[in-house]
């Protein structure tokens, strides 16, 4: 037999891997990151004082390629990736409404946005709200999204988002001498000037080409990174601080899953007198066992485990207890410790609040919101409003509207958050606020919402309301209430019977001052 030895027996990280990481370029990447977070840690602690761009260009592209390896072989990542972008984004996605100070304008950049945001991707794939999910996955699963502005050509307007592992240049240096962080151009203060892009290989698209990369000044790229300190530049995935938890969660959840695999076949037992070497002609044997080693005779074949004994030996099963006592407990709070980063309770990840009452459920919740409420705010402010103001821009520079201080000036309203019970919620404002001890804004600052812009909201609802209501009864002489159409609560009766006696509607005519017989027919006629 040839002994001569690969390049894969040769390399250090061969002779560890992980049981979930099967294939080798993925057992070679988490055997790096493994050394990178035990025995490497020592060393980079002694250096100190370093940038945060410096180290983590030692990890990104494992923590990618990790990142990219859990959403394809577990359900745990994914899943808590999921359930975070689809709390945050909603069904409906971030609703822009114009605001400048003129309703004209308001309505004539509706309706370009309305336009605008059927196909707002080069590819055409998706609608506004599709491409929001696809830019929170995308964060979430990498840790930064990019997007270029399309200035010209056939897709003109329209924005290309990039996978991550595209930003980057061989380039550490620009041409007037900035620093390039991974692909990303600064200057002496760190500000981001451009952004690099490297193209697929042009067989497979099975990975980028490693090359100096086409340059695009950072005004016509859209960038979001997830950001831990300062001086970071790129970012890393959401979940990368329990990429060792899934990992050893997956292992738990595999080998339980072997056991029962195991468990479920028949045991048979064969005695012989003779106690020969025996496979019953169903198994494979080892070159290397012996006759009447252990190995030898036991031999498997599906739906069964035989074991060839003499007539002194006994097989006898072992109670594994499978799965074990404390088994679910030790899932759930391996969930809890996944699920930190992103601020996610075990009742979300696993959908069951049965064992969580309302003062413990309502805590969870509020620590969750607020990791969801950051994660609108980044999205809002790397990508919807700087989306939305060059578009509009670009509608000045056409000349599609006319221009005005004013002309990006937009209220974003993103999905709120639902409680375990609402109206409990509901009522507890209600009565702080009738107590004086909370104000309207700290009431709408529990659900999310900003005091202005709720607010203009309803103002411009109101008045819109008041405008139907004034039509209908122009065309049929029948007055209709105004809250109808803003969803209030319609006028009351005794409301409604009090205004039509102020307005003389009801038959009633107020008496002549000094005149008391009339006032008292009056009085008589309306009791």
């Amino acid at each position: 037999m040839d002994k001569k030895t690969t390049s894969q027996e040769k390399s250090p990280a061969n002779s560890w891997a992980e049981p979930s990481i099967r294939g080798n370029s993925e057992r070679v990447e988490f055997s790096r990151y493994k050394a990178a977070t035990n025995t490497a840690v020592s060393r980079r602690l002694s250096l100190g004082g370093g940038s945060i761009d410096y180290y983590l260009s030692l990890d990104r592209e494992t923590l990618l390629k990790l990142s990219e390896h859990f959403r394809k072989n577990t359900t745990i990542y994914p899943g808590m990736i999921e359930l975070a972008a689809a709390n945050y984004i909603g069904q409906n996605g971030p609703n822009i409404q114009p605001n400048t100070s003129s309703k004209s304008v308001n309505r004539e950049l509706a309706k370009l946005l309305e336009e605008w945001q059927e196909e707002p991707e080069v590819r055409g794939m998706d609608d506004w709200v599709g491409t929001n999910y696809n830019w929170a996955h995308q964060f979430l699963y990498q840790g930064d999204v990019t997007a270029i502005k399309v200035q010209s050509g056939k897709y003109a307007g329209k924005i290309q988002l990039l996978n991550a592992w595209r930003v980057g240049t061989n380039r550490r240096t620009s041409k007037n001498a900035n620093t390039i962080k991974q692909g990303v151009e600064i200057d002496y203060v760190g500000r981001p000037q451009a952004f690099y892009v490297l193209g697929y290989s042009t067989n497979n698209e099975s990975h980028v080409i490693k090359s100096n990369g086409q340059r695009y000044r950072a005004e016509n790229v859209l960038y979001s990174a997830n950001r831990k300190f300062n001086d970071q530049t790129r970012g890393e995935p959401a979940l990368s601080a329990s990429f060792r938890d899934i990992d050893r969660l997956d292992d738990i959840l595999s080998s339980q899953a072997a056991a029962w695999q195991l468990l479920s076949r028949i045991a048979l037992s064969i005695t012989s007198k003779d106690n020969h070497n025996w496979t019953g002609n169903t198994g494979e044997t080892d070159d290397d066992s012996k006759a009447g080693d252990i190995a030898s005779r036991i031999v498997s074949i599906p739906g069964a485990t035989i074991f060839a004994g003499g007539p002194t030996d006994e097989i006898k099963g072992i109670d594994q207890k499978i799965p074990g006592q404390d088994f679910s407990t030790n899932v759930k709070m391996y969930l809890r410790l996944i699920g930190i980063p992103l601020a996610l309770p075990i009742e979300i990840i696993l959908n069951d609040w049965s064992q969580t009452n309302y003062t413990s459920g309502r805590g969870a919740l509020s620590q969750c919101f607020r990791k969801f409420l950051k994660l609108q705010n980044g999205q809002e402010k790397g990508f919807v409003r700087p989306w939305y103001a060059w578009k509009v821009n670009e509608a000045v520079r056409r000349r599609k509207i006319p221009n005005r201080s004013d002309i990006t000036k937009a209220i974003v309203n993103w999905p709120t958050f639902p409680w375990i019970d609402e109206l409990k919620e509901a009522e507890a404002w209600s009565k702080k606020r009738s107590a004086g001890i909370a104000s309207h804004t700290d009431a709408l600052s529990s659900v999310g919402r900003d005091r202005e812009e709720y607010l203009a909201n309803l103002e411009m609802e109101i008045r819109d309301a008041i405008e139907r209501a004034k039509k209908i009864q122009a065309e049929t002489g029948e007055e209709v209430d105004w809250r109808i159409f803003a969803g209030l609560e319609p006028m009351g009766k005794t409301a409604q019977a009090k205004k039509l006696e102020s307005d003389g509607r009801d038959g009633y005519k107020p008496a002549p001052a000094g005149d008391e017989e009339d006032e008292k027919n009056a009085k008589n006629k309306k009791s």
